[in-house]
């Protein structure tokens, strides 16, 4: 029998370099789990601290008392075993169940998915893995494990190809392939269209890296000027500012009134409420300043302010409802009295599609061979209808108006997806939530906002 060559313990210095690196690399991992949030880029730079703490970790060897004493106890074991399967399969499940609900699974659900993943990672280790990496047969099992890979490959690309109009899955149904194409260009054309600062919507400051912000580009374009002895209205907020503008400028232009519009620019109260703890001083930078300083130079009568109100910046970052409602009317009131006016109405949040309504409609009712209804329940997210019933229970002050779109677009059928048959030209919202040019005209045109002024 071969003798065991005997391992010599390590030294002391190598002793403490190995522990070193190994609460190093603990410690790197505990920070990825503290700071690391759902609002946090990733992955990106922030990737680093887990990836180099599993690194250092390694790197320490079985001597370090991190790995000695704690990862090497069974049940860690058991969990580095399933690693990888465990990987597999919770990706899988979590997105399957995206898909089969139309929506984001509630936390139960994937908590069931991840128990199921880590159950099918075991199995797999048990029944695949085991098998496959250990015993005889080896070249047996790579032409087998060759053989299932192109297989999966080619039914890969065939479900792939489905979502093309020209595929075997749309044979003979000619209108369907239409809807589809004319869908998928919905889309794509107004991403492309609103991502280029020459092509964006009129008076919409694109944010980098699309564009560089200047203090001067809503006075250089036109979007404060105004003309003697008229009303002015003035919308401030984010894209979805700028989708409205699509018909609302329009109907005040036909009110008589001075449309005045910084999309992209919300201010800086309310810059600050994305922002968690108190009000920081820090979120008025000197390129707000300056634009302000345009801004109260035109001396606006009426505020139409229009956000994402559901985006994971604003609302979801506070876990006490009630203080962010007292935030953010204290900060669009900050603002209004800056900037001297009359009137406030606040645009409640826009009814959103998941995961947006080309695709929605694509998936609900053109693959299965029905038609597009004109309103429908299915693909809302419903936490954009329960955003708008909270805020049209806030007690608005003294001259402040709420305006719900939601009252606008959606009915006891549903909301609406079109306000016509032309796909092309009378689909409401081009992606999540962003109105196109048939929206914004419906919704202006429904709607007493403009009356309000």
């Amino acid at each position: 029998m071969t003798p065991v060559p005997s391992v010599s313990p390590p030294l002391r210095s190598e002793k403490i370099l190995a522990n070193t690196k190994a609460w190093l690399g603990a410690l790197l991992i505990g920070a990825a789990f503290m700071l690391i949030t759902r609002d946090t880029l990733f992955p990106g730079a922030w990737a680093s601290l887990p990836t180099l703490g599993a690194a250092l970790v390694i790197w320490a060897g079985p001597h370090a008392f991190v790995n000695k004493a704690v990862l090497s106890r069974p049940t860690l074991v058991w969990v580095g075993i399933i690693s990888y399967p465990l990987y597999l399969w919770h990706w899988v499940l979590l997105t399957f169940d995206r898909i089969a609900i139309v929506g984001i699974p509630t936390a139960e659900r994937r908590w069931i998915a991840l128990a199921l993943a880590a159950l099918l990672a075991w199995l797999t280790y048990l029944l695949v893995e085991k098998p496959l990496r250990f015993g005889e047969a080896h070249r047996r099992k790579s032409l087998a494990l060759v053989a299932v890979m192109v297989a999966v490959a080619t039914l890969g690309f065939a479900c792939y190809k489905t979502k093309d109009s020209s595929s075997w899955f749309f044979a003979g149904q000619g209108d369907a392939a239409k809807e589809v194409d004319e869908l998928a260009a919905i889309h794509q054309t107004n991403l492309t269209r609103w991502q280029n600062p020459k092509e964006t919507v009129k008076c919409f400051q694109l944010p980098p890296p699309y564009d560089t912000p200047t203090a001067d580009f809503f006075q250089r374009n036109g979007c404060l000027s105004s003309s003697p002895g008229k009303a002015s209205v003035l919308l401030m907020g984010d894209s979805h500012s700028a989708s409205l503008s699509l018909g609302l400028r329009n109907w005040a232009n036909a009110a008589g009134v001075n449309f005045l519009q910084t999309s992209g620019f919300a201010g800086p109260a309310l810059y600050c409420v994305d922002a968690p703890g108190d009000e920081r001083e820090g979120c008025e930078t000197a390129h707000i300043r300056e634009v302000m300083k345009t801004i109260i130079a035109t001396k606006p009568d009426v505020l139409v302010f229009n956000l994402y109100w559901s985006q994971s910046g604003t609302v979801r970052r506070f876990t006490d409802l009630k203080r962010y409602k007292e935030r953010v009317l204290s900060s669009i009131t900050k603002l209004a009295n800056s900037l001297g006016v009359k009137k406030v109405v606040v645009v409640g949040q826009m009814p959103t599609w998941y995961p947006n309504l080309p695709h929605s409609l694509i998936r609900n009712f053109i693959s299965k061979h029905q038609k597009i209804p004109e309103r429908t329940w299915t693909g809302v997210v419903k936490e954009s209808l329960e955003m708008d019933t909270f805020m049209r229970s806030w007690n608005q002050p003294p001259g402040y108006y709420y305006f719900s779109v939601k009252d606008i677009l959606c009915k006891d059928d549903g909301c609406l997806t079109r306000v016509g048959n032309d796909l092309a030209t009378d689909i409401v919202v081009w992606d999540y939530g962003h109105l196109t040019q048939a929206g914004s005209d419906y919704v202006a045109a429904h709607g007493a906002m403009v009356e309000s002024w």
